[in-house]
């Protein structure tokens, strides 16, 4: 498994320190011993520095990110308005530089404050590893209405180097998982995430279609298509999102897209449903 570790921050001391020894600053005591098909991980260490970048951020991930398996990120405080737009698609924490010894010692601060990061990200790793339980953590954020989805996406954005963190989101995996059920009123035993609007949503088999890139679209678009929280996701399969508590489905109404726009769907007889991506794009 490939893991970028990206950092943002202006410090220059910092940023040399990033360059020069890379992979040297993980700490690699939490992988020894390890087995299994994500092991061994290599990483891959980028450093984005707002004060010299000629690109945008978002840019600089998405070009930084191909053919990667993860996204770490981790972010100067000062900074962290830069990662908003993909923060439900990367595992991030944000850190502060208070005193000039963390500067210089910024290995020893690396590997005591970043520990529990990687652990709790290597715990996501393993739960999207489950099928369902991938399916239910992927859902679109905008157009899947339900509070522990959002409390889901809190816990990761704030909550991340928590040592509860684990525990408070297979809480709400579970809340999540208990509304995958089938049609009230249809014999068909198929399974659907149902959100708070009635709106029944299915992972579909086929790969008939991928999200759009490309004007108006940005490359936030493309990273939260590419990746949820932290982890690589099938850019090649969507949801089928519909209404109907039986076997006539229907979809209809206004949706929000992948970059804030609204894609609006009239009510027709032939539109039985949507192909919605993970990144709300449909």
């Amino acid at each position: 498994m490939i893991v970028l570790v990206c950092f943002i921050s202006s410090q220059n001391n910092i940023v040399k320190t990033i360059e020069s020894r890379r992979e040297q600053l993980i700490p690699q005591d939490l992988f020894k011993k390890k087995k299994g098909p994500d092991y061994p991980v290599h990483f891959k260490i980028s450093v984005f520095n707002p004060q010299r970048a000629r690109i945008g951020f978002d840019k600089f991930l998405l070009h930084a990110a191909k053919s990667v398996d993860a996204v770490i990120l981790l972010v100067e405080h000062q900074h962290s308005h830069l990662a908003r737009s993909v923060e439900n698609a990367v595992f991030a924490a944000t850190f502060e530089v208070e005193y000039e010894e963390r500067i210089v010692n910024f290995k020893n601060f690396f590997g005591s404050y970043f520990s529990q990061l990687f652990r709790n990200f290597f715990t996501i790793k393993t739960l999207m590893g489950d099928a369902e339980k991938e399916q239910a953590m992927m859902l679109p954020l905008r157009n899947f209405d339900a509070p522990e989805l959002r409390e889901m996406a809190r816990l990761v954005r704030e909550e991340s180097r928590s040592n509860t963190f684990v525990i408070a989101l297979e809480a709400q995996l579970a809340r999540i998982l208990k509304r995958r059920l089938p049609r009230n009123r249809s014999n068909c035993k198929t399974k659907y995430f149902i959100d708070d609007q009635g709106m029944h949503f299915v992972y579909g088999n086929e790969k008939h279609a991928r999200y759009d890139t490309g004007a108006p679209h940005v490359a936030a678009c493309e990273i939260n298509g590419l990746f949820r929280f932290g982890k690589s996701i099938d850019t090649s399969r969507h949801y089928n999102a519909s209404f109907g508590d039986g076997d006539d489905t229907y979809i209809s109404g206004d949706f929000p897209d992948c970059h804030g726009s609204t894609k609006t769907i009239p009510k027709t007889p032939n539109q039985t449903h949507v192909n919605m991506f993970a990144n709300d794009f449909c």
